[in-house]
């Protein structure tokens, strides 16, 4: 699927949620009344974004077609992700920078600013169950929240997963909070491949 970047719409709500733009659709996955994570499911051109490198251990995806498979991760490099932001939220509102001694993927909409900390989502492994999908927090996350606040500095900082198979790929946004209050130990997030394919579907 070919996309026209002038044609491109692109935005963060003023809540501070991701809003739909072209082939997007905005999830928010609830517990009782607490939003514990929003999912955002984009068709990419895999000339622009897929490198289809394999990893971990056969689990669940979700194919181009909507369907389900059991085949290996395909997951995004550091780089790849961040082409992929850089690709639907526009070159001109993204850029790395140097924040606190750590370089970070900064968006800027609307005289605001974002720091969007991310990570590939992969299959959790053996023995969980091959729906089981997480992206690993580093400690540092926590250290560099922290150190945001403390500094007072303003910014809006995002924890995102992606999850890339075959031309699709998935932003999860997780509420950075949720994990914050117990502490970032090189810790899992998760999110199952239901979660995931139930976006597919409401944006198809």
């Amino acid at each position: 699927m070919k996309h026209n970047k002038r044609n491109r719409q692109h935005k963060l709500c003023s809540d501070g949620h991701w809003s739909a733009f072209g082939r997007c659709i905005e999830l928010p996955l609830k517990i009782g009344n607490k939003i514990i994570r929003n999912m955002f499911f984009f068709f990419f051109d895999k000339n622009q974004v897929g490198d289809n490198k394999s990893h971990n251990q056969p689990s669940e995806q979700i194919r181009s077609d909507y369907g389900l498979e059991i085949a290996d991760d395909q997951v995004l490099s550091p780089k790849k992700q961040r082409d992929a932001l850089t690709y639907y939220l526009g070159e001109k509102q993204c850029s790395i920078e140097t924040i606190l001694e750590k370089k970070v993927f900064v968006y800027q909409r609307n005289g605001k600013k974002y720091i969007l900390l991310h990570k590939a989502i992969s299959y959790l492994g053996n023995p969980h169950p091959i729906f089981k999908k997480r992206i690993q927090m580093p400690s540092w996350w926590q250290e560099f929240c922290n150190e945001a606040t403390n500094a007072h500095l303003d910014y809006d900082i995002r924890f995102v997963g992606v999850y890339h198979f075959q031309n699709n790929v998935i932003f999860v946004d997780f509420t950075k909070e949720t994990y914050l209050q117990h502490g970032l130990h090189n810790s899992s997030t998760h999110v199952y491949t239901n979660d995931l394919y139930q976006a597919v579907r409401k944006a198809a």
